[in-house]
């Protein structure tokens, strides 16, 4: 079993190809919706219409794939996430092929980890897909196109990018939500692998997915909130900020990254573990 066999075979299913296009979308019907909808009475946003980056977005294409990817990563990213995840073990044992995959010299932490690498490969095809698409819809609809960054310092104040400068912040951005959907997936992976059902690995990551968001909301549960991945999921919009604020962002990635390490460990002792062939 290898990467690219695990490729060929997600490319082959009709329900990639589907999922991706819901995500493609998404980005379409907002930058469509943005540019000709209808504004009714109020003309021109202003500041107390919305938050001033999406003011901002209203009036010029480049915050498109940022809008874009906030929209999609609260909830459409991790849905399909939950799906191949869940799907790459789960449905694997459900249909009776783990077994005769397992029969052949192929090591179990070999195999847990191609399964681990195609999700992060789904999570970060989805997440340029996202992008891409709101820049090009961004570009192609908008007659405005200026990269912009919101100063942080005192009162909100529009700050020029560069095209590196645009580039670069949404390739950290974009790898954010990669990181944070590997961690959603680490949990589908797991739960997939000890039920051997695709639904119960879904329905576990999108349960657990609103739990965390429950959870954060409460005020009186604030000591736990840096545990949740949920706390620190939108942790990436701080790269519209000039100058861009590291640190809670470094915060959210080192949460993510225990939640990888920690449920993939558990993982990979578990199914070394597990009776797979009977």
């Amino acid at each position: 079993m290898s990467l690219s066999a695990e490729v060929r075979k997600s490319a082959s299913r009709l329900r990639t190809w589907v999922m991706l296009g819901l995500v493609a979308l998404l980005p379409t019907i907002f930058a469509f919706g943005t540019r000709y909808g209808d504004r009714g009475d109020r003309g021109r946003p202003d500041a107390g219409d919305a938050p001033f980056f999406l003011v901002e977005t209203l009036r010029n294409g480049a915050g498109v794939p940022f809008v874009a990817l906030v929209i999609l990563s609260s909830f459409l990213l991790p849905l399909v996430v939950a799906v191949h995840s869940g799907d790459a073990l789960g449905g694997e044992a459900a249909g009776g092929t783990l077994r005769y995959l397992l029969v052949r010299p192929v090591r179990r932490a070999r195999l847990y980890g191609v399964k681990l690498a195609s999700v992060t490969l789904f999570a970060a095809v989805a997440t340029v897909v996202t992008l891409l698409v709101g820049l090009l819809w961004g570009a192609a609809l908008f007659p405005t196109f200026r990269p912009l960054a919101i100063g942080s310092a005192g009162a909100p104040r529009l700050v020029p990018l560069g095209a590196w400068a645009y580039s670069g912040r949404a390739a950290v951005a974009g790898g954010y939500v990669v990181v944070a959907l590997v961690a959603l997936g680490s949990i589908g992976l797991l739960v997939g692998m000890l039920t051997a059902s695709p639904g119960a690995a879904n329905g576990v990551v999108i349960g657990a997915l609103i739990a965390m968001q429950i959870v954060n909301q409460i005020d009186a549960l604030r000591r736990v909130h840096p545990l949740l991945l949920t706390h620190w999921l939108m942790e990436w919009t701080n790269v519209l900020q000039a100058p861009v604020r590291w640190q809670p962002m470094l915060k959210g990635v080192v949460c993510f990254v225990a939640y990888i390490a920690g449920l993939t460990s558990v993982g990979l002792w578990s199914f070394q573990k597990r009776d797979v062939l009977s």
